[in-house]
């Protein structure tokens, strides 16, 4: 898990135009906001936030739809983030 946490860590979230990104935003502000509460969920629902959970900020894009890379840890199964489709950057 440590391992993977400094890999996801270590991805840079950017804006689709530059070069240097690794990982773009996601598609709308309501996407976004739909990634924000399945974190919320996770965490209410017992996982553990290993790396990331909030926003991005990319300099020059303050309006952008962007996420950080997010691992959780302490995953069942039976927990929503375990059960449904996320369609952002969390992996639980």
């Amino acid at each position: 898990m440590s391992e993977l946490a400094k890999r996801a860590d270590r991805i840079r979230v950017g804006a689709a135009e530059d070069p240097a990104s690794d990982m773009v935003p996601v598609i709308s502000q309501s996407q976004l906001d739909t990634v924000e509460r399945y974190v919320t969920v996770g965490r209410e629902e017992g996982a553990d936030v290993v790396t990331g959970g909030e926003r991005a900020v990319v300099e020059g894009h303050d309006r952008g739809f962007y996420f950080q890379p997010t691992i959780f840890g302490g995953v069942d199964n039976s927990m929503r983030i375990a059960q449904e489709e996320i369609f952002g950057p969390v992996l639980p």
